[in-house]
């Protein structure tokens, strides 16, 4: 039997994709690995000259789903079984992408939906800090709709959806390791602030829902209600795949 592999088009950003892979380590270590052979082979493709996801869904940009195609079907040239996309906004395509390369593809905002009501199987209204060309495509909206998730789902105001895009875009200048905490440009700052603000408004629940934030988190466990991970939640589900073509 062919041994299985992780594939995972990164480079959105690519800050976000090297931390990715730290929490499939960290995640397997955990677990008990202590040899190399214990973790998973996986290759990724770090697809950075890919258009904008967000400037795209914004209407400022080129489409991004044929480099992505590309960008799968190299996974799949070089042994990938499945694949991930280590980016919230590149779902808006995930079946487009996964139909052209011809990869099936593990779902972030899937497994987001699953961790967050896994916290709080109540929750009526379920808070999403994501990109721009996220919130505007409703990726989160349409995806809770097709699951039948009746919760609703509620988005910073614009105020606060301006700072989460400058935190998106100052993890990108590595601001996470160059500013102080109290610097008003510290994208933990700014993401805390934007949570806040979906405290305020009834948020039961937060996912994190761009690969970016999850990067810069000191502040977030002063919130008073649970917060996904959207990185941590696509590597378990990429380890639950491995392990089940595995067996």
């Amino acid at each position: 039997m062919t041994k299985p592999m992780i594939g995972i088009i990164g480079g959105a950003g690519v800050a976000a994709s090297i931390e990715f892979l730290s929490r499939l380590e960290q995640i397997v270590t955990k677990e008990g690995a202590f040899r190399d052979q214990q973790h998973p082979e996986l290759v990724m493709y770090q697809a950075t000259q890919v258009p904008s996801r967000s400037m795209f869904l914004e209407g400022r940009g080129p489409s991004f789903i044929p480099g992505y195609i590309e960008a799968g079907k190299k996974l799949k040239g070089a042994g990938a079984s499945f694949a991930a996309m280590a980016c919230n906004t590149a779902h808006y395509a995930i079946d487009e992408i996964s139909a052209g390369c011809g990869l099936p593809f593990v779902n972030m905002i899937e497994e987001n939906f699953k961790a967050a009501l896994k916290l709080t199987p109540a929750a009526v209204k379920i808070g999403v800090l994501c990109s721009d060309g996220t919130r505007k495509a409703a990726i989160y909206e349409q995806t809770a709709k097709r699951l039948g998730i009746k919760a609703e789902i509620i988005q910073p105001d614009e105020k606060q959806q301006a700072e989460v895009t400058l935190g998106i875009c100052n993890i990108k200048k590595a601001y996470h390791r160059t500013k102080p905490l109290i610097d008003p440009e510290r994208p933990a700052k700014l993401f805390f602030d934007a949570g806040m603000n979906l405290a305020s408004k009834g948020a039961q629940v937060i996912i994190l829902g761009c690969t970016e934030i999850p990067i810069d988190l000191p502040q977030m466990a002063k919130l008073p209600i649970p917060v996904v991970d959207s990185l941590d939640a696509l590597a378990y589900a990429c380890l639950r795949e491995f392990r089940r073509l595995a067996s």
